[in-house]
């Protein structure tokens, strides 16, 4: 006898436990990236880190655009 105990959680886990002849085995869903989906991670920390290192930048030409445009 074969029957299936899968409690939803609010992580949308799919992670189950199947109880075969009484005995419980737990199996586990692992996800994680395709090669495109680690090459544009890569990418978009790269992005990320440039506009980390120009936050100041980014901010005073924000201030210079809006005095010179008010004024």
């Amino acid at each position: 006898m074969r029957r299936r105990v899968e409690a939803p959680d609010r992580t949308g886990s799919r992670d189950r436990v199947d109880v075969i002849d009484g005995a419980r085995a737990l199996f586990l869903v692992r996800y994680g990236l395709t090669g495109l989906g680690t090459e544009i991670a890569e990418e978009t920390r790269v992005l990320c880190t440039w506009t980390a290192d120009r936050e100041a930048q980014v901010y005073a030409a924000r201030a210079a655009y809006d005095r010179r445009t008010t004024a």
